[in-house]
């Protein structure tokens, strides 16, 4: 667990002790995006399923409430969806599709959103996948 973000290993040992995780409004709103990556790995890592959950959690409704308020800022937020799909980890895909279900019903809000561009030039495969998720939400 050297590796781990202290944090994380926390919200790990919290779990493993008193099978309870840590409320989404203790944690400051800036912080989420952070705690929720390092939940998912570390939720992934272990093969603790809660943590991992937690995880998709935390990035759906930070992208709901960047939708509501741009709070955190819209381009933290797409900085940290280029870095996801880098993710070379075993639950990747579920992280991405909890993302993608989030943008794709709001998709036209976010195409407007500062750091929205600079994500769609530079990761050609979240490109790739975001179209498809609208092109299948679009046929249903």
């Amino acid at each position: 667990m050297v590796d781990d973000d202290p944090e994380a290993i926390d919200m790990f040992l919290l779990y493993l002790y008193t099978a309870e995780l840590p409320k989404m409004n203790e944690v400051c709103l800036r912080d989420r995006l952070q705690r929720a990556h390092s939940a998912f790995k570390l939720g992934d890592k272990y093969n603790v399923p809660p943590l991992r959950n937690l995880g998709y959690a935390w990035v759906y409704l930070c992208i709901h409430r960047v939708m509501a308020v741009q709070a955190p800022p819209a381009a933290e937020l797409f900085d940290w969806i280029n870095g996801i799909w880098g993710w070379e980890i075993q639950g990747a895909s579920l992280a991405k599709e909890t993302i993608l279900n989030g943008l794709v019903g709001n998709f036209d809000t976010i195409v407007g959103l500062d750091g929205f561009e600079t994500l769609v030039r530079v990761n050609s495969d979240f490109v790739v996948d975001l179209l498809r998720a609208l092109g299948e939400e679009r046929a249903e």
